[in-house]
């Protein structure tokens, strides 16, 4: 009789529809934003600040809190991006999700941002405001969990990562850095030129639906 019901309720899932159109959607050149302020399962409105992950299949952002494959004490934050992410209406089931290992440059664009973030979370402060490095460093030792998965704490600490992901970052016009390299601040606060959308170093193909069999008992990966 359980079996019967939980495959009563694997059906109701893979039937499961959004309450609007997703193709009507008008979205900005990014796909970060749309105007119709519509996302996720429930149709809701967003802001800046607001955790998401984004389905790679629909293109389609959910909030963190309504996507049950993340657990509570996963603590995913406002701009992570190192994860693959299929909704339950894409994968007619389970919802399908893999935590990747981070980047140095990516951990440190999620700190800068987060430590940018205006007091309505609507909106990033402007970009002449400059943060120190140290304070950069230090975020992201007291966020030290699925953000920095695949990284050690003594990277942060002795081989002095984020000093050298922000010169990366300064190299490639993202961020100013200060003469003493000691503060950065960001070249642009436009929601266009922030990096939102997830990274896709996995080991399955990039535009590739996440397949049921492989997921399933694999080393690191979550499936709930």
């Amino acid at each position: 009789a359980r079996d019967q019901r939980a495959a009563l309720r694997r059906g109701a899932m893979s039937r499961e529809t959004l309450p609007y159109k997703l193709e009507v959607l008008q979205w900005d050149p990014q796909h970060h934003f749309n105007s119709q302020n519509r996302y996720g399962y429930t149709g809701r409105g967003r802001k800046l600040a607001d955790p998401v992950l984004q389905c790679e299949g629909c293109m389609q952002w959910f909030h963190s809190r309504e996507v049950s494959c993340l657990a509570p004490s996963m603590g995913f934050l406002p701009f992570q991006r190192n994860y693959r992410f299929l909704c339950r209406i894409c994968s007619e089931g389970d919802e399908q999700f893999e935590l990747l290992p981070n980047t140095w440059s990516s951990i440190a664009t999620t700190a800068l941002y987060n430590l940018l973030l205006s007091a309505d979370g609507h909106s990033l402060n402007d970009s002449r405001r400059w943060i120190a490095i140290d304070e950069v460093q230090e975020w992201i030792e007291n966020h030290w969990g699925s953000l920095t998965h695949g990284r050690k704490m003594s990277q942060l600490t002795e081989n002095r990562a984020v000093h050298k992901a922000l010169e990366l970052a300064c190299s490639y016009g993202e961020v100013n850095m200060s003469a003493d390299k000691r503060e950065v601040s960001l070249r642009s606060t436009q929601t266009s030129k922030l990096k939102l959308k997830p990274l896709m170093n996995s080991t399955v193909a990039a535009g590739v639906a996440l397949p049921k069999k492989e997921r399933e008992g694999a080393p690191g990966k979550r499936k709930r």
